[in-house]
């Protein structure tokens, strides 16, 4: 059995795209009538409800994604991070990094 990688709120996405997809390549972009549009929009549409309803994505393994809990990939990010460079992370956006000019701390402006 596949280890689920698609969280609740992951899968409820993939699930509205799904069932929006399908039934616009359907009949709005003409991929009942084999227009290439239409079958690309149905292919993505079926995938996200493949995804959706399996609760597994086969993209995520590689980069050892998920979005099942908080012990997913952005977690492990933070899980390296040391409590200075959280709260730079917070500041920042990217771990480790730090901008010297603003070691001081609250800098105010005149």
């Amino acid at each position: 059995m596949l280890k689920r990688n698609v969280g609740s709120v992951d899968r409820c996405l993939r699930l509205a795209v799904g069932l929006i997809l399908v039934p616009t390549g359907l009949w709005l972009l003409g991929g009942i009538r084999g227009q290439p549009l239409g079958l690309v929009a149905i292919v993505l549409g079926l995938v996200a409800l493949t995804t959706g309803l399996g609760r597994f994505c086969p993209l995520y393994v590689p980069f050892g994604m998920s979005t099942t809990s908080s012990r997913g990939w952005a977690a492990r990010e933070m899980a390296a991070c040391s409590c200075s460079q959280f709260s730079e992370k917070m500041r920042t956006g990217c771990c480790g990094t730090s901008d010297p000019t603003s070691a001081s701390g609250d800098q105010r402006r005149a």
